[in-house]
Order: C-alpha cells, then structure tokens, then sequence
C-alpha cells in the first residue's frame, strides 16, 4: 500500500462500528486505540486457552459415551483439562486392555489397539488445533489499522468557476501541501503500485524518448467503506516533442503547443539563474474529451536551458555543452544547458470499473448499476479527476516539480544525475500517491480563503454519508466484529457445556470413592 502520511487525532472516530474495505468486500470493524487492540489480543489468547480446555472436557465426554469402559483411563485424565498431560501420559504409561465385551470376543486386543491409537491421533490433533488457534485467532482479530473519519472534519473545496485569477490561485494553494505529502510518500517507492517504462525511438541526431505508465486505484486504497470493489484505471503517455520550438532568440526558447497558435508559451533566459522546473498545460479542448472518453491531451514543458551544470549529459531534457569565449557559464561550471529543449506531448485514459461494469469517465459513474456513492462525493470526484492529476501536481509544486531541481545550489545543478525518465517517474507516482488519498487529504486542511465547505449542507452541517472512507493510521487497531463476538460466545458455550453435571462426572466421583 505504501506510505501514509498520519492523519490528525480529531479526524477520526474510535468505538464506532464501521464497514471496514478488504480485498474481498468490506466487513463489520471497530477502531481502537494501539494500546486497547494489544490487551484484547492478549485477552483472547487467554479466553482461547481455556476454551479448549472446556472443549477437551467435552470431547473426554463424546468419546465416553462412544466407548465407555474403553476411555476410562481418558476419562480419568481429562479431569484436570490438560491435553498435553493427558498425551505425556498416554504414551508413558502402560493401558490394561479391558475386559471384552461380547462384541468383542473375536479380537479384543486388536479392537483395544485401534482406539488406542485412534485416541492418540484425535488429541495430538486437538493439541495441535490449540497451538495454531491461540496464534491464528488473535492475529485475525487485528485486520488494520484505521478507522473511520470524522464526518466534522471533512472539507471538499468548491470548485472556482474559473482556474485563473485570484480565486484559482486560492483553490491551487489549497491543493500544495497535499502535493507535497505525496510526492514525499512517492519518495519511498512504489514500484508493485506503479509501472512507468521509457522506450527509446530512433529518430537520428534528436533522441526521442517515449514514457509508458498505468496504475489502478481500488476502493479499498482510496479507503471507502462500502465500495471496495470500485477501481480506477490510469493509463499514459509521454513522447518528447520537437517541432513545438517554433522560434529562438537572445530572449529565450518559443513553443506553440500541438501546433495552436493560441498556445504559444516561452522559456526565457532570465530564468537560467533558477533551478531546473517544468511547466503543466492542459490541452484546450480536454473538456469535451474528459466528459466524453476520459482522453485528456496535455503538455510538460521543461525549463532547463541554459542552466550551468559542473558535471555533462546527453539526456533530451538536460544534454549540455561547453561554451568557449565571453559565453563561459557562471560560477565556474563548465557546462550549460543547450536551449531548444524538447516539450513532452501526453495522453492519459481514466476509466472506471465496479462489478464488471466500465465507463469511461469519472462523469458516467452514476452509469455503474449497484454503485452507491454518496451524493456529496459526484461533485468531489469529477473536481479531483477533470484533468489528469499529474498536472495538479506540477502546478502545486512549482519549482520543486522536478528531481534536477534537488541538485541545485548557487545556480549551479548536476545534470549527469538528471534525466527525463526520473523526472517524470516521480512525477507519475506522486499523481498515483495524490489521486489514492484525496478522501484522506480532505481531513488534513482546514476550511481558508473564504473557499466554501462543499461537504457540508447550508446550515453548516455534514452531509449525508459525507464521511464514508477510513483513515489509516499506526495508533489505531482496526478490530473485526465476526471474530471479536464468535470467540467469546463460543468460549460460553462451550464453559456452560463443560460445567453441566453429565452422568459420567457423577460415575466418575463414585469411581474415586469407591475404587
């Protein structure tokens, strides 16, 4: 699953039953403290022990009444509910074959050594059962670690009409500090989550590079309580692309993205003194394809030209040369970023699948029979996956976007340790990482900027079901109910079974007084 940033203590809610997510479905839970799960851990183990105590009473009992006379010594032994003595016993100490009943005449001892044998089998089993039980039952009463959030402590900002001016910056500046706990969760590696594949295309003196990735995202990782089975299918393309750079002069490096003249964009040389950082366009017509295909075109467009550079590389984004004469680098760096970088020209498809079912845009996903969300969350999902969420990121983390931008200091950056490929591989696994918490991310930001609560109704309270998905956290122990009820009800039944007076305890005592 990967790394999870904790939430806050007033986020989430402790002793509510809840529908915990699981691989299979969802199942009966309740959060507990750390503290509390590992006293009922060992509560349990001791309840089981002396359930099978009480259980060995009665399988003393069972075989009694199968062979009376011949499970006497058993009887005798199972007195002090100890199977382990009772199996120390059996095989150290010789049994006096008993008097044959009529049935028996033929081959009494033969008969006798069967259910020797066989009694021997059914306790080293049971002893085994008690072993494995006390190790399995109390580990599955322990499931997770979460619980379920605070329906006070969910904020959904609403969407701005417009992305510009000032109420876009707002709502952008909302979304930073979730970008930057993912991209720091993306740190960690999430290789099993994510695949990202770069493949290199012949293509004479210019390199061009091609970056494949895809990465699901299921109900249980974005930890809604009943809609495990919902999935998210991301995938994607990046290829490196030339023929935008249109112009170049003493001023900077000129781009018209895919071919529109309205989407011209520059890179100046005024910004070489900053570190390495890439820019996020959305194509102009991702509106209509997002509701329509879940297709969303965009653009990255890499800022590196003429940074200086103390090591060389011949990677697309950052290859360098040597200037020679009045255009030597700052800072003594002998090298420089080449001008004319290459933009990179994406696709991504979002799909959405539950119970077989498909759509191809998180606007259909009312299309999905049997899918129940929450009326608060359509609004939610459509503002979170509009747009490829690799975009959100780049556009939060500004100047921090790239990995070459960790190199620099003093205007100077290593570009033999910077590359497309792990540019866009952080990239990429920080959209996964920012895409699987948003209902996560809703609890950790309070309601600023004037930007309005959307999970709440116009009296100021939470919506309906607003607050369906759990909170991973460490101090938290997730307890299954199914277990948590069946151990302890068995455990009655079987000390009120094992504490009726049977007539074989009564024969049993007689036996004692009068050998």
């Amino acid at each position: 699953m990967g790394l999870y940033t904790e939430p806050r203590p007033n986020a989430y809610a402790l002793g509510q039953i809840f529908d915990f997510p699981t691989s299979s479905g969802s199942t009966r839970a309740i959060a507990v403290s750390s503290e509390a799960g590992q006293i009922l851990t060992s509560l349990f183990s001791v309840l089981l022990t002396l359930a099978f105590i009480a259980a060995w009473k009665l399988a003393s009992l069972i075989c009694y009444y199968l062979w009376h006379e011949d499970v006497r010594y058993l009887v005798e032994q199972s007195e002090s509910g100890d199977v382990a003595r009772f199996i120390t016993s059996f095989i150290t100490i010789p049994w006096t074959v008993p008097s044959a009943s009529p049935k028996q005449t033929q081959n009494p001892e033969g008969n006798h050594a069967k259910r020797r044998v066989g009694l021997f089998l059914f306790s080293v089993s049971f002893f085994i059962a008690s072993v494995a039980a006390g190790i399995l039952v109390p580990a599955l009463l322990i499931i997770g670690s979460a619980a379920p959030a605070q329906p006070d402590a969910v904020y959904f900002p609403e969407e701005p009409t417009t992305r510009g001016g000032a109420e876009g910056l707002k709502y952008q500046a909302l979304k930073a500090p979730a970008a930057m706990r993912a991209v720091g969760a993306a740190q960690a590696g999430l290789a099993d989550s994510v695949s990202v594949n770069m493949r290199p295309i012949p293509a004479g003196e210019k390199p061009i590079l091609q970056v494949d990735y895809s990465y699901e995202i299921t109900g249980r990782d974005f930890g809604l309580q009943k809609l495990s089975g919902l999935v998210q299918t991301v995938k994607g393309s990046c290829i490196t692309e030339y023929d935008w750079l249109t112009d170049h002069n003493d001023m900077g490096d000129y781009y018209t993205l895919w071919g529109m003249a309205n989407q011209t964009v520059a890179v100046y040389a005024t910004e070489a003194i900053n570190p390495p950082w890439a820019t996020m366009h959305l194509h102009p017509n991702t509106a209509y394809s997002s509701y329509t295909t879940g297709n969303n075109s965009y653009a990255i467009l890499v800022h590196s030209a003429g940074r200086t550079s103390y090591t060389a590389s011949s990677d697309p984004w950052y290859t360098t040369y040597v200037p020679i004469g009045s255009n030597q680098t700052r800072n003594g760096g002998p090298n420089e970023v080449l001008s004319g970088r290459p933009a990179l020209s994406c696709w991504q498809k979002d799909s959405w699948s539950f119970k077989g079912q498909v759509v191809e845009s998180v606007f259909h996903l009312s299309d999905l029979k049997g899918l129940d969300l929450p009326p608060s969350w359509d609004d939610f999902l459509r503002g979170q996956f509009v747009a490829p969420k690799i975009l959100d990121i780049g556009i939060s983390l500004d100047c921090a976007t790239l990995v070459s931008a960790t190199t620099h200091l003093n205007q100077v950056f290593d570009a033999q340790s910077s590359s497309l490929f792990v540019d866009m591989q952080r990239l990429i696994r920080t959209a996964f990482v920012a895409s699987r918490d948003i209902f996560k991310e809703s609890t950790m930001v309070t309601e600023r900027y004037n930007i309005a609560n959307a999970a709440t109704n116009p009296q100021g309270r939470p919506k309906d079901r607003v607050a369906e998905f759990v909170l991973t956290t460490s101090v938290v122990s997730t307890l299954s109910i199914p277990v948590l009820v069946t151990v302890p009800v068995i455990f009655l039944v079987l000390c009120v079974l094992a504490a009726i007076p049977w007539p074989y305890k009564t024969r049993q005592r007689e036996r004692r007084i009068n050998p």
